[in-house]
């Protein structure tokens, strides 16, 4: 038994390097960043084993062509200034922690809801960006969550229902493939894009807040969403168990 887990998180740690030595060498992640992903992300191997790297690879791919999408229309405008996509320890871990705690719950208790709140999780971190960097690029107006009062877009914490179908159709590229591999099950579907919407309107409710007060810091309303998306993702599970119909398994 511990030879096999040295034996995985050997695996994991070199799987996890090379894609981080290719992260860092594209400028992706910081040094700071390049050793938290390697750390969370070996765990996260161990915890929940190839299937996690599946979710992963695709919120970092879906991540990457949202924020290409946004600097190609900035560079179009002459803009100065694109958004940099490298990240920091900060960043990582307001993205990622919080799937990888739930990955450690699955590991400890085998309890299929936390593999819900794993995917969960990053749907809702897909959900937000892809949402954010195309709802700005779509939609006209957009508005306030906190008072639904009309705002120009692109204002932090606004929202648009251009970007709000964009970040669902996030999160089910990667609730499907969660699907094929096992991770969750197929009426589980609507428990992930519920769970992503609920925690990115906390994102953006958080986000509006802290540009009136500038008090929250934004890793902090990122890892705070996120959780929030995995525990929403968690009470679904337990209401579809307790209610649903008995060939449901």
């Amino acid at each position: 038994m511990v030879d096999s887990m040295i034996i995985k998180i050997l695996v994991g740690f070199v799987i996890t390097l090379f894609f981080g030595i290719i992260a860092f060498m594209k400028e992706m992640v910081d040094d700071t960043g390049f050793i938290t992903g390697v750390i969370l992300f070996t765990f996260t191997y161990v915890f929940l084993d190839w299937q996690a790297y599946v979710i992963v690879i695709l919120f970092f791919l879906i991540s990457g062509i949202s924020i290409e999408i946004e600097n190609k229309d900035k560079a179009e405008k002459g803009a100065f200034e694109l958004y940099k996509a490298k990240r920091t320890i900060q960043r990582v871990l307001g993205r990622c922690l919080a799937g990888a705690i739930f990955g450690a719950l699955f590991f400890m208790t085998n309890r299929p809801e936390f593999q819900l709140a794993f995917v969960a999780s990053y749907a809702e971190s897909a959900f937000d960006t892809v949402s954010t960097k195309l709802g700005k690029l779509l939609s006209r107006d957009a508005c306030l969550i906190t008072n639904f009062k009309i705002v120009h877009r692109g204002t932090p914490g606004a929202v648009s229902w251009q970007g709000t179908l964009y970040g669902i159709l996030a999160a089910l590229v990667l609730g499907i493939p969660a699907f094929v591999v096992g991770l969750i099950k197929i009426h589980n579907l609507f428990a992930v894009i519920l769970a992503a919407f609920l925690g990115s309107t906390i994102d953006s409710f958080l986000n509006t807040l802290s540009y009136q007060k500038k008090s929250i810091p934004n890793e902090f309303i990122n890892f705070f969403s996120s959780m929030t998306a995995g525990i929403a993702a968690i009470v679904l599970w337990w209401l579809c168990y307790i209610f649903s119909p008995p060939f449901l398994p």
